[in-house]
Formats: C-alpha cells, sequence, structure tokens
C-alpha cells in the first residue's frame, strides 16, 4: 500500500526562489536615510546648493552625513555584489549581462540627457544670486567666528571671520580631518589674508597632515605664491633653491589651482555646458 501511494505521487516541483524580505527592508532603510542626509547638507558650508544661513561646522550635521554617508556606500556595494551573484547563479552570465543593461544601463543613458542637465540647470540658478551677494557668507561667517569656530571662516574665504573666531579664543593649530591644521586649508584655498592672520597669531608655520604634507607645499600646489611668501617670512623651510629663484620655476607650482579644497564650481562662464558640474553629479 505505501508503494502504492508512492507510485501514484507525482513530483513536486521546486521551492520558489526565496524572497530576502530582511535584505530589501535593509535596503529601503538605507534609502530613507539618504533623504535627511541630503536635508542634512544645506546645514554646514559646503557645495550644496541650498545652503541654510547659519551653517556651520558647528552643529552635528557634517557627524550626521559623514556616519550616514559611511554606512550607505558600503552597505548598498554589498548588496549589489550579494544580488548580482545570486541572478547570475539563478539565471547565467548572459541573463545577468541583459538584465543590468535594462535596469541600469538604459536608465543611466536616459538620465544624462535629462535627469543630469537638469540637475546641472537647477544648481546654477541656485548659486546665480549668490554670486552677486555674499552678504550671507559674511554674516555665517562672523557667527561662527563669534563661537570660536575658525574653519566655517576659512571655508567661506572671509578673512574677518577668522579674526573673529581668533578673539573667541579659537585654537589656529586645531586640527581637523586628516590632521589638517587651519593654515592648511587656508594655503590650499590661496587665501594669503587669512594665512597671515593666523600666522601672526601663532600658527605653526610646519605643521604635518596625515600624508606629510605642510601648508607651504600646499601653497605652492595650489598656485599661491603669496601664501607662499608669507609661510616662508614666518619660518616655514623654502623649497626653491638656486635653480628654481621663483615659485613658478617649481615644476608642479599651481597644478591644483583649479581643485581647491572647499571651493564650490560657481563660475559657469569657464563651463558653458556644466560638463564639470555633470561629472561632479554623477559621481556623487
Amino acid at each position: 500500500m505505501t508503494a502504492g501511494v508512492s507510485e501514484s505521487t507525482a513530483p513536486t516541483d521546486e521551492a520558489p526562489a526565496r524572497r530576502w524580505h530582511d535584505l530589501d527592508a535593509l535596503r529601503g532603510f538605507a534609502m530613507l536615510l539618504g533623504i535627511g542626509l541630503h536635508a542634512a547638507l544645506a546645514f554646514f558650508p559646503l557645495f550644496w546648493p541650498v545652503q541654510d544661513r547659519h551653517a556651520s561646522f558647528d552643529g552635528p550635521f557634517d557627524e550626521f552625513v559623514v556616519a550616514v554617508h559611511g554606512f550607505r556606500m558600503p552597505l548598498f556595494f554589498l548588496l549589489s555584489g550579494f544580488f548580482t551573484t545570486m541572478l547570475w547563479r539563478r539565471r547565467g552570465l548572459g541573463a545577468l549581462v541583459w538584465h543590468r543593461v535594462r535596469r541600469i544601463g538604459l536608465p543611466l543613458a536616459l538620465g544624462m540627457i535629462t535627469v543630469v542637465p537638469a540637475i546641472d540647470w537647477v544648481s546654477e540658478q541656485a548659486f546665480e544670486p549668490a554670486r552677486g551677494d555674499s552678504s550671507w557668507e559674511v554674516s555665517a561667517a562672523l557667527e561662527a567666528g563669534s563661537r570660536g569656530d575658525i574653519w566655517t571662516p576659512i571655508v567661506l574665504n572671509q578673512p574677518d571671520g577668522v579674526d573673529q573666531a581668533i578673539q573667541a579664543g579659537a585654537d589656529v593649530n586645531t586640527r581637523g580631518d586628516d590632521n589638517w591644521t587651519p593654515l592648511h586649508l587656508a594655503a590650499v584655498m590661496d587665501q594669503p589674508a587669512t594665512v597671515y592672520k593666523l600666522l601672526a597669531a601663532g600658527a605653526d608655520p610646519e605643521p604635518l597632515t596625515i600624508k606629510g604634507e605642510t601648508p607651504l607645499a600646499l601653497a605652492v600646489w595650489a598656485g599661491s605664491a603669496d601664501s607662499a611668501d608669507l609661510l616662508v617670512a614666518y619660518g616655514a623651510a623654502d623649497l626653491r633653491d638656486s635653480k628654481e629663484p621663483q615659485w613658478d620655476d617649481l615644476s608642479w607650482f599651481g597644478a591644483g589651482a583649479n581643485t581647491k579644497a572647499g571651493e564650490p564650481e560657481r563660475n559657469s562662464a569657464e563651463d558653458d555646458i556644466g560638463l564639470e558640474s555633470w561629472v561632479d553629479s554623477f559621481h556623487h
């Protein structure tokens, strides 16, 4: 009887493919965090087109962005690798490639000629008022400086804000990311007035970053001859010799002039088609 039952039983189909609801939920949560991340970008002074008038590095927003970005990006890579491998094992290489062309290649191609130019145009329109009116930068720098925040005035290129921060007791030799000091930032951003104020306030002329960079090396790389002269005058070891008496005689002088740290790309006249913004947006 048992044998008869077993013979009459039809073979069962393979179990349906498992749906990873937990990983779907994790991916959805990471996407939701992105809303908070992009909203927080307006509250500390950086490249983001929308800036709050009281934007400052003193608040928790920059730490929040770093924490969320540091969590989301590795997670997305891990999930992508996991699901790609799963798709490859189930359907084979050909089906995987066709799936990726439809799901990634086609939307990417369409986005590059629709969404990305739209984002570039909106960003330029958002920056347009700031080109003729820097009052918000002045007020933001002075407010930050009054709280002892020395970084924000440098990022905004406001030497008066640096004075305010020094008067409020800011440490001119404080260390930031990668062991940078305010002098490193002012030098690489070609701000000789700020470099002078920091040196006059007692800043060390030769601090090293974790990569061994000095403010003088960054000033030369950025093409800031005035900053370099000030640093040498205050005791930094001169990088020139008798064969290269001028700063621009150095082969690497000004090599980074177009990529100074912290400066947003705002000059659309130099980039009529917005190519750099396209690339930056695509990378982001």
